[in-house]
């Protein structure tokens, strides 16, 4: 299922699009307990990249859309992020040339990737990363899950309104309880 190709998505198409991205992000070398930097705003592949990541073992890093270069290279450095998932540009803000401003300030991160349009010079195209992964998915099935529950899915960066963003970790079992009861009260 192409990001953005149509407005609903059954749960089938949602999972093989994330297992699908599960094998390009393993192809680009992220490995279980790297942290992934998503620096998206609410766009479909936003929910595919927090799949893809989760179920590789990858720890999920969002990063506010409205950071500029001082926030965003705080988390990318105290996270410890080996590869950032971005747009080029979100709201006005060229988000290419914020990352080259700090890239050099930045040893541990390693990828850069553009999910829509022309890459910029340094980034790898996610298009092409995720027809990578539906290549694989159709030649070797679905690509493995990770199973440690105790190892943290996501590290979520505070606001930072008194001092730099800190970073918490949550693990699956924060996680599974919290939407298993929003999902109840949503009447999912």
């Amino acid at each position: 299922c192409e990001a953005g190709a149509a407005s609903r998505w059954t749960y089938g198409e949602t999972m093989r699009a994330a297992q699908a991205l599960q094998w390009g992000l393993l192809e680009a070398g992220v490995l279980p307990g790297e942290r992934v930097g998503v620096w998206l705003p609410n766009v479909p592949e936003w929910v595919l990249y927090l799949f893809a990541t989760t179920r590789l073992g990858a720890v999920f890093v969002p990063i506010n859309t409205r950071f500029r270069a001082p926030e965003l290279a705080h988390v990318l450095r105290h996270s410890g992020s080996r590869t950032l998932i971005a747009l080029e540009r979100y709201l006005g803000h060229d988000y290419a040339t914020t990352v080259a401003a700090i890239r050099d300030e930045l040893p541990a991160l390693r990828t850069v990737v553009s999910i829509r349009g022309e890459a910029p010079i340094g980034w790898s195209d996610g298009r092409a990363l995720a027809a990578q992964g539906d290549a694989l998915l159709a030649a070797r099935g679905a690509p493995p899950r990770a199973g440690d529950p105790r190892a943290p899915p996501f590290l979520l960066y505070t606001s930072g309104t008194t001092s730099a963003p800190k970073g918490v970790p949550l693990s699956h079992a924060n996680v599974l309880p919290h939407s298993v009861r929003a999902g109840a009260l949503l009447d999912l």
